[in-house]
């Protein structure tokens, strides 16, 4: 019988654990995507405390997410020397991609919200010579739309380009309170009770209706007022941005065009609506001076008076003339809005 050889089998050599370390090629890539994310940041936002606090956030972010990811990977790969290195790179160009797809939803947001303006302004044009009954629902979507878009340039702007879209959501807010104000009165006059002859005689509400018709012609000025100094203001605000911005620029040589279009036809319009508010005035004021010297027989108005019938008739078709004419001048200022 012979002896089995005593051979021990060999124990199976133990993998050598490293660890976890970034190599050189992670600070690099690391420290370029860092810079890219910290510049497209700056291209976003304002240079200021916001604009420090969110590249730092947002760094930290995409540096922790990274490392994570390395450290997970680097232990499934069973702690090997150089683990997750490649992985880190992965996700940072990953968490790259990413912001590159935020900056150009922020580009992509800002010509929607260019193009929303336009659209509105075309759609308001249109409804309103098409529909100018409904004029005062038209404006106010008008408004919403503009507003809406002009806050969605502010938040998605920076620098000089904000500064225009802050600037120009600011003229429209004054522009709204200075047209409202006179459009109100223009309704009101519309639905007074100025040349309804039954209800003045009876009720005698002479001064009521002089009261409307004095607020009309005030506001009506006013609003020419705002419209006449609305260039010095803007050029006042834009002064210091006109030089470097071509934003800016654009934005006032616009504003310069539009205003050298309309000025000529708006003075027409305002002029007629005070000449407007006079007649009616004018009206109000002989019907008062001739209370008891006037009566409505058959729907006709009839005075006592031949003097007062002439004055009346003249009044009468010169306010009439001047409601067409306001019409018609309305329509003009639309169609080159």
């Amino acid at each position: 019988m012979t002896e089995a050889n005593n051979l021990e089998t060999p124990k199976k050599a133990k993998k050598k654990k490293h660890p976890f370390k970034l190599v050189s090629s992670n600070y690099i890539f690391g420290g370029i995507v860092c810079l890219i994310v910290a510049f497209l940041h700056y291209r976003t936002y304002d240079f200021d405390g916001f604009l420090i606090g969110t590249i730092i956030g947002s760094l930290f972010g995409i540096i922790l997410f990274s490392l994570l990811m390395a450290l997970f990977f680097w232990f499934i790969l069973g702690r090997k020397k150089g683990g997750g290195t490649i992985t880190f790179n992965v996700i940072m160009a990953l968490m790259l991609f990413g912001q590159f797809g935020q900056f150009s939803r922020s580009i992509q947001d800002k010509n929607k919200s260019t193009q929303g303006i336009l659209n509105a302004m075309s759609e308001y044009k249109e409804s309103s010579l098409e529909h100018p009954d409904s004029i005062v629902d038209s404006y106010n979507k008008l408004s919403t739309t503009l507003n809406t878009n002009l806050s969605s340039l502010i938040t998605n702007s920076s620098g000089d380009e904000k500064k225009v879209y802050i600037i120009a959501q600011g003229y429209l807010s004054r522009y709204e309170t200075s047209y409202r104000k006179w459009n109100k009165a223009f309704i009101e006059v519309n639905n007074s009770k100025t040349l309804d002859f039954a209800y003045l005689r009876e009720n005698t509400a002479y001064d009521s209706q002089l009261v409307i018709l004095d607020n009309y012609i005030s506001e009506t000025k006013n609003y020419n007022k705002f419209i006449l100094n609305r260039i010095p203001l803007l050029k006042e605000e834009l002064k210091d941005l006109t030089q470097d911005s071509e934003l800016a620029k654009g934005f006032m040589s616009g504003v310069l065009k539009k205003n050298a279009l309309q000025k000529p036809i708006f003075k027409s319009f305002i002029n007629t609506h005070i000449a407007y508010g006079n007649n009616l005035k004018g009206l109000v004021s002989l019907f008062k001076q001739e209370h008891g010297k006037w009566e409505i027989l058959n729907e006709t108005l009839l005075f006592e008076r031949e003097e007062s019938a002439q004055k009346y008739n003249t009044l009468l078709l010169e306010a009439i003339k001047q409601e067409e004419q306001i019409d018609s001048i309305n329509r003009e200022l639309l169609k080159i809005m």
